[in-house]
């Protein structure tokens, strides 16, 4: 992927933070899966939540009437760049000798 100016040394990490949560298989265990969901649900909704998502330093100022034109804009700006297209990519067959 090409970097802007000055970002060619940079990770990941130095610019998100990422945070995985495997929740139970709802099907088989639904009320395992209805707790994790729960506390799950407090880290979005709960900012005295020790693990709370949406901390101030995230903040863009966005107001939820205004979220579907900047995810757009983001979408947009993705499917539009060659490097961040990962869903525009397609395997092209190798021909098989006959």
């Amino acid at each position: 992927m090409n970097l802007p100016e000055g970002c060619q040394s940079t990770n990941l990490v130095d610019s998100f933070d990422f945070s995985f949560v495997c929740l139970p298989n709802k099907k088989y265990e639904e009320e395992r899966f209805d707790t994790e969901v729960g506390k799950l649900r407090e880290r979005f909704h709960n900012p005295a939540s020790g693990d709370y998502c949406l901390v101030d330093t995230y903040s863009k100022d966005l107001s939820g009437e205004h979220f579907p034109q900047y995810t757009r804009g983001l979408w947009n700006t993705i499917n539009a760049s060659e490097d961040l297209n990962l869903l525009g990519c397609r395997l092209t067959p190798t021909p098989t000798a006959l």
